[in-house]
């Protein structure tokens, strides 16, 4: 039994980060998940006894669930389920929550790549004032519905932001919001395999040392503990066409995307393959996946961010 499934409802993502395989466009943009189909998925897992109603279910993994056309039936098949879900968001999109939509929400979560709109300019690509006026709405409206769940804000860190963190904090408490600072890292598996195996080129290289702090990728690749294990055995991870991912990381079209579908008759088969993909090795020799798993922040950050 999953205590946590990545649930992809959005194969489709409207930022356009630079270090991200969806925002580069080096992953295709895909559909977005008929409700009557997450209807049945969810079935299914609760039938197999692959989730209970405490697991929770993370309605994203590549794409923006806001987009979702349909996202309030998508929630009541949650809500009638008594099923557990937790939503992130770019906030360049609201949505207005009725008491019945949250009813099961354990989290809502936005993603801020800065706190200007020269941030957003080189990351996002939004407009910085209507993310802000977005977030102020979904505090409102959660305070309103006397939300019991949690509710934060994860700030990526890059070169250019530093200076941003401490506004960023002073914005969330005054939500009353937790706060989250980490270092940015490259969300593309590839590229990343690239960068650690030292094939990218020149230019490459200059755009990632400009942008991202690169002292604490190489800090963490060097510091994997000999016990390690990837947390991603413990997940169970689903795209918006219902395909078992090997793991949240490996981009649509990769040999290893996938190992079946959850509505394969040999559905443990499927399920242990996760756990057999010659692409494990490299990731976890070479530390990526202690990377990926392990967002850190500086000192300064830390006291006093929650």
């Amino acid at each position: 039994m999953f205590k946590q499934v990545y649930f992809e409802i959005s194969g489709a993502c409207n930022a356009r980060c630079p270090f991200c395989v969806t925002g580069a466009g080096r992953r295709p943009q895909g559909r977005f998940i008929a409700p009557e189909l997450f209807a049945r998925a969810l079935d299914r897992l609760l039938e197999r006894g692959l989730i209970e109603a405490q697991t929770e279910i993370f309605l994203f993994n590549w794409g923006e669930p806001f987009l979702h056309p349909d996202l309030e039936k998508i929630l009541a098949c949650l809500n009638s389920r008594r099923v557990h879900f937790s939503l992130s968001t770019n906030a360049s999109l609201y949505r207005e929550f009725s008491p019945a939509m949250i009813s099961n929400l354990q989290e809502l979560s936005f993603s801020l790549p800065g706190f200007s709109q020269a941030s957003y300019d080189r990351i996002h690509g939004f407009n910085f004032s209507t993310v802000k006026e977005n977030i102020r709405r979904f505090a409102d409206r959660l305070r309103q519905l006397d939300y019991g769940g949690r509710s934060q804000v994860f700030f990526h860190i890059y070169q250019f932001n530093l200076d941003e963190i401490a506004p960023a904090r002073a914005f969330t408490r005054e939500l009353g919001m937790e706060f989250f600072p980490y270092y940015a890292f490259i969300a593309d598996y590839d590229r990343a395999k690239a960068y650690l195996q030292e094939r990218l080129k020149v230019a490459e290289l200059k755009e990632l040392g400009e942008n991202l702090l690169l002292a604490d990728m190489a800090d963490k690749v060097r510091r994997v503990p000999s016990t390690y294990r990837c947390p991603q055995y413990e997940i169970l991870v689903l795209d918006e066409e219902v395909n078992i991912l090997t793991c949240c990381y490996l981009p649509k079209g990769h040999a290893g995307y996938s190992c079946g579908s959850l509505f394969d008759d040999d559905l443990e088969a499927c399920l242990a393959q996760r756990q057999n993909q010659p692409e494990c090795a490299f990731c976890l020799t070479s530390g990526l996946s202690y990377l990926v798993h392990h967002p850190t922040a500086p000192e300064f950050c830390r006291v006093g961010s929650e």
